[in-house]
């Protein structure tokens, strides 16, 4: 009776085998939930009240004139927007969980735990506090737990029984420095991965399939080791657990934003399929009846639109116009080019062009586009 009550005393106020009881440590745990949940208010702040995200990921967001920019796709869709930030603050909240998990675990009160009968002796010689329960599921409601006498006998368990053991970390300016500086190389780490990955998957679809079988692999695996009673052998502390459920969401929040790179890309290369084949129009237009003969054209009237299939003959003809004609400065000069050059009526930038500007845009335009077609 009196080793059960001195027990009961350790778990309530801490007068027993540990330095602080239980229910102490309970509260310790709900600390740093609170110091969790006070930077993920201020993060929400940050990214709402402040463009922190160009900041952040130099490499995914940028604003150019008053625009926003997704790895250079220039986002003109709201919806498309709101989904490449969303994407990015999630990472950012899990990226805050693990950093902070870490800096708890590391400067302020380390934790341990083990499943199984062996007593926990090698926790106890790190001078740490044990508490010990029954593996039962039960157990989460009834908050039964025992106050570990490491001077005592370290006998093994009957019974399966799982074992929490803390202690403080004792404070330490170089080990705290230290410890920030991890947390911030892994900040950068997790940020730095994303982009990468996020731009490899989204331009290679082999990629994105391995980063999506890798995700139901991770899924998978903790399922199982879930549901096979083996998850605790395996998290064996706040932090283990935290990092090893951020695995399978850092993987999840890198292939939707591949999703959405591929997205991009694709409509980008529209739009310029599009401006390619308007600026050839264009200029097909202005040619005269005898230049468009040469591209299977019948008639002045049957002026219409081509197909890129004859967007490659367009080209020929255009650069074999332009090589006989040097630059002239002057109206009078290109007039006396082109009459020295061809007969009277026949040059198509005589017709189509009215001074030297429009004859240099066209000359720069063909070259742009030459290996675009």
């Amino acid at each position: 009776r009196g080793g059960r009550k001195a027990a009961a005393m350790g778990v309530i106020i801490g007068d027993g085998p540990t330095k602080f009881s239980f229910i102490e440590y309970q509260a310790l745990m709900v600390c740093l939930a609170a110091a969790i949940g006070i930077g993920l208010l201020s993060l929400e702040f940050g990214m709402r009240r402040f463009l922190v995200l160009p900041t952040l990921f130099p490499g995914m967001f940028s604003v150019r004139e008053r625009r926003l920019y997704f790895f250079d796709f220039e986002i003109k869709d709201a919806v498309i927007a709101d989904r490449c930030r969303s994407q990015a603050k999630a990472l950012l909240r899990m990226t805050l969980c693990v950093v902070m998990s870490y800096l708890w675990q590391r400067c302020v009160l380390e934790t341990q735990q083990q499943v199984g009968l062996d007593f926990p002796s090698a926790m106890c010689d790190q001078d740490m506090d044990c508490f010990a329960s029954e593996l039962h599921i039960e157990t989460l409601m009834t908050r039964q737990y025992e106050a570990l006498d490491c001077s005592g006998d370290r006998a093994p368990f009957t019974k399966n029984a799982v074992v929490s053991c803390i202690r403080f970390v004792k404070p330490a300016a170089t080990e705290w420095l230290m410890h920030v500086a991890i947390a911030h190389a892994v900040f950068q780490l997790n940020i730095k991965c994303y982009e990468v990955f996020s731009q490899v998957a989204g331009n290679s679809r082999w990629v994105r399939a391995l980063i999506g079988a890798l995700l139901l692999c991770s899924a998978i695996s903790l399922l199982s080791l879930f549901f096979a009673g083996v998850m605790a052998e395996f998290v064996s502390s706040w932090l283990s657990f935290v990092m090893t459920f951020s695995i399978p969401l850092f993987l999840w929040t890198v292939w939707k934003t591949s999703k959405i790179f591929q997205e991009l890309s694709l409509r980008s290369a529209q739009e310029m399929q599009r401006s390619l084949e308007d600026r050839f129009n264009s200029a097909l237009a202005n040619m005269p009846a005898s230049d468009l003969d040469e591209l299977g054209r019948s008639s002045r009237d049957q002026r219409q639109p081509i197909k890129i299939s004859k967007l490659a003959s367009a080209r020929r003809v255009i650069e074999s116009r332009l090589a006989g004609l040097p630059k002239m400065r002057g109206i009078a000069n290109l007039r006396t080019a082109s009459g020295a050059n061809m007969k009277p009526g026949n040059s198509p930038l005589a017709r189509g062009a009215n001074d030297q500007e429009e004859m240099e845009t066209l000359r720069d335009e063909t070259e742009s586009r030459k290996e675009s077609i």
